[in-house]
């Protein structure tokens, strides 16, 4: 299991630049953000972006976080695992000396390309979190989108079969959600004959707040769940972000009671 517990939140510590700063503050803000929030037994771990790596090498980044936290450090960089398969390997050995716990990989363009990024980071030894579905609007072709409207059914099956059990998913498709849970429940596995979707995946929730996810359903994704939230805790109206944590896992409780 990539996190300690069970249920957590994964605070997604996307800082951006802010223009009527005359310095670039984002690293301070980073550190501001985790050392807000570390002790909190709720937060399993943080994410970081592409947006802090594109100005700071990958490395510092991550030395920063792990010297404010023990807890797990995700990387997203946002269409990783599109590319040409042959640069895996390599790609998977950076990350890996960057000091990256797990990586977040969205290898739509096909079954052959995901093998070999899915297969590569984890022959570094590294977590791997799939996106395949999406919480913006006309994503698949049912919603008037491009991607085929089985496509990321398809990307998560083949993601589980290689081996994979954290999948990100949209909180704000809920429909989507419950299908194929089901459509997993009937998954037959012949390299681990023992596996219990209901047990063995475990969801990472986006989307909650601005695009319509809600924690009251929270409990759709079952009892192995953790958010990954960004601005509704980094960014808080009253800018107190230890105090926007804890509500929301409170709230968090709070949908999972609900359901009982």
């Amino acid at each position: 299991m990539l996190l300690e517990k069970p249920r957590s939140i994964v605070i997604a510590c996307d800082v951006y630049r802010n223009t009527g700063h005359k310095y670039d503050n984002r690293l301070r803000k980073l550190e501001n953000i985790i050392r807000s929030t570390d002790d909190i037994e709720g937060v399993g771990g943080y994410q970081i972006s592409s947006a802090l790596p594109e100005k700071y090498t990958l490395s510092r980044i991550v030395k920063i976080v792990k010297n404010n936290t023990g807890k797990r450090v995700i990387y997203d960089q946002g269409g990783f695992g599109l590319s040409n398969p042959k640069d895996a390997e390599d790609k998977a050995t950076d990350l890996k000396e960057s000091g990256v716990d797990a990586v977040i990989i969205f290898p739509i363009s096909g079954p052959a390309v995901a093998e070999e990024w899915i297969k590569a980071l984890i022959n570094k030894e590294l977590g791997v979190i799939v996106r395949g579905h999406q919480s913006y609007p006309k994503y698949d072709m049912v919603n008037e989108g491009y991607v085929g409207s089985h496509s990321w059914r398809n990307l998560y099956e083949d993601a589980i079969k290689l081996g994979v059990r954290d999948l990100q998913f949209p909180a704000n498709q809920i429909e989507d959600l419950k299908s194929f849970r089901e459509n997993l429940r009937a998954l037959s596995l012949e390299e681990d004959p023992s596996f219990d979707a209901d047990k063995d995946v475990i969801f990472y929730p986006t989307g909650i707040g601005d695009q319509g996810g809600r924690l009251e359903d929270i409990s759709a994704f079952g009892q192995k769940a953790h958010p990954i939230v960004g601005r509704l805790i980094t960014s808080p109206p009253d800018r107190h972000i230890r105090n926007a944590a804890l509500r929301f896992i409170q709230e968090l409780e709070r949908g999972y009671k609900k359901a009982l």
